[in-house]
């Protein structure tokens, strides 16, 4: 008996000891940061992407690791990103809920704000496409 439960006492220390798959957050050249702030409450949700395909939730005092997205996802980001012309797009219209979307490359950095009935459908459907990554 004292055997078997020596056993599964080491067992449970391994498990709790090994390692995890969660990234560490680092920055990086390429950088997607995206979410929103404002409404009743005024706290900020934001959200980033960088260059391993990493997708972290930015928290006052820390980056907690959420998820990885595939590389045709991320790849396809891009393509919506360079399709938008996100480089030179010009939008800053700050409403009681504000979205932004930041993007940072060894190219360019650039970031728009809008707010909810801005009228900009193309970069709500960018918006809603990098929603969809933290699931």
């Amino acid at each position: 008996m004292k055997k078997i439960l020596l056993l599964l006492l080491v067992g449970v220390v391994l498990y709790a000891c090994s390692s995890t798959k969660n990234a560490v957050y680092k920055e990086s050249d390429f950088e997607i940061r995206f979410g929103h702030l404002g409404g009743f409450t005024n706290r900020p949700m934001e959200y980033l992407i960088n260059g391993d395909r990493n997708i972290f939730k930015v928290e006052p005092d820390s980056v907690v690791f959420v998820n990885r997205i595939s590389k045709k996802e991320f790849e396809s980001i891009q393509c919506s990103l360079q399709e938008l012309g996100f480089e030179a797009m010009q939008l800053n219209v700050p409403g009681n809920m504000t979205h932004f979307v930041k993007v940072k490359t060894p190219e360019y950095e650039n970031k728009v704000i809008w707010y909810e009935y801005s009228g900009n459908s193309d970069i709500e459907e960018l918006y809603n496409i990098l929603l969809t990554t933290l699931d």
